[in-house]
């Protein structure tokens, strides 16, 4: 915790999770959240992929992670839907056609 208080970084932060970097590695090599400066930032432009992924967790508290720390606070340009218990049913098969068209 030291360490992390010296450096000022954050427990949340994604490099302390090598799942969380792995993943992020994997998303850019399949072309999801590159930028024209290729790296991610937020000042870049997009580049239009068309892969898409469909990620599996055990754990509702997994997904909230995932979408916080990774795609909101290092990937904001990827797009994503999320379907989890908490989805209402109503909603879940328009969530599923989206995806799949």
């Amino acid at each position: 915790m030291q360490q992390l208080h010296d450096t000022k970084g954050s427990i949340r932060d994604i490099q302390h999770a090598a799942k969380l970097v792995a993943l992020k590695q994997l998303l850019l090599d399949c072309g999801i959240g590159v930028t024209t400066a290729g790296s991610g930032d937020l000042g870049s432009e997009p580049v239009v992929s068309q892969h898409r992924v469909l990620l599996f967790c055990q754990m509702k508290s997994m997904l909230d992670i995932v979408e916080k720390d990774l795609l909101k606070g290092h990937m904001p340009s990827v797009t994503y839907l999320r379907l989890d218990g908490s989805t209402p049913a109503g909603s879940r098969h328009s969530i599923v056609h989206r995806f799949n068209n």
